[in-house]
């Protein structure tokens, strides 16, 4: 019988050894998902930060646009104190009345 223990006490030690390599795959394969959860759920915020970069990015350039042509826009409304040359006036005429037919009355 000391051989029959001899025996069983090595396949216990390998059943034993399988178990723990089985229980260490186990843990890498845990430990290798939740790497590649956190890579994927970064890629994901460094997205989202983007994007929103983007839209903020895009309204400031649309705000400083409107700033910078604010002095531009005044000036193409501001009158003259007096009234344009008949010429110009006649010309500016002309050219409105090429739109203009009477059928649309």
């Amino acid at each position: 019988m000391p051989g029959e223990s001899f025996q069983t006490t090595r396949e216990a030690v390998a059943q034993a050894s399988r178990r723990q390599e089985t229980v260490e795959r186990a843990r890498a394969a845990r430990e290798a998902r939740a790497q590649a959860a956190a890579a994927a759920a970064k890629v994901e915020a460094d997205q989202r930060d983007a994007n929103a970069a983007e839209v903020v990015q895009c309204g400031a350039r649309r705000w400083l646009e409107s700033i910078r042509s604010r002095t531009s826009q005044r000036a193409a409304w501001v009158c003259p104190d007096h009234p344009p040359p008949a010429g110009q006036q006649l010309a500016l005429a002309a050219w409105l009345l090429r739109f203009y037919e009477p059928r649309h009355d």
